[in-house]
């Protein structure tokens, strides 16, 4: 589990100002705990590119594939190290997965747990865009609530692609096979809400 670093934590392990994202919990056998990495320690860079929050740190891992070995640059007794971390089937810094005991069946989501519509002109002026989907409502427990989403803000686009109509929407969901990590663009409800972009993961079938 990975959280933010805020100020008072920052001033706390000697940091100039809260920066990267840093590490609550590894899991047992996991590939962080694996590489040697602890409770507390906070990742600056990923392959020498900055960590800024969480969700930077999210997007960097996703464009990675299971095997791979990133080198991370830690914040650690207040001294940089780098570590190198052989990337699993779960990446310790994606999104991550639920999965039931054998006998128990997954619940199933329809739209990932969101519920969408087209943006009238009135709206779009209103939030300051020129396309996207607002989202109407997200199911507790769902892929989206599970990356972030929240009801009322817009959906601009899925991997880079713009959307504009459901049917956008649901036709690059038709063509996402499972376990793949969607990057959506995500602004927040209003006029000068800030664009995110969130990783949600399209469950198994």
């Amino acid at each position: 589990m990975i959280q933010p670093v805020d100020d008072e934590e920052a001033k706390r392990e000697g940091m100039t100002r809260p920066m990267g994202a840093r590490i609550e919990s590894t899991g047992p056998g996991s590939p962080a705990d694996k590489a040697g990495m602890q409770r507390g320690d906070i990742i600056l860079a990923v392959d020498g590119e900055s960590v800024n929050s969480v969700n930077d740190l999210q997007i960097k891992i996703a464009q990675h594939q299971p095997g791979d070995t990133v080198t991370l640059l830690v914040w650690r007794d207040r001294r940089k190290w780098e570590v190198d971390v052989e990337l699993g089937e779960a990446p310790a810094a994606s999104v991550p997965a639920v999965r039931g005991s054998d006998d128990e069946e997954e619940p199933e989501f329809d739209n990932l747990g969101i519920s969408l519509r087209g943006l009238s002109a009135d709206e779009k002026e209103r939030y300051n865009v020129t396309g996207g989907l607002l989202i109407e409502s997200v199911t507790t427990g769902s892929p989206a609530e599970k990356a972030g989403v929240i009801p009322f803000s817009i959906l601009v686009s899925i991997d880079g692609n713009n959307l504009n109509t459901v049917e956008e929407f649901d036709h690059i969901l038709e063509y996402s096979e499972s376990g793949k990590v969607l990057k959506f663009k995500v602004k927040e409800g209003s006029r000068r809400g800030e664009f995110q972009l969130l990783l949600v993961e399209v469950p198994q079938s």
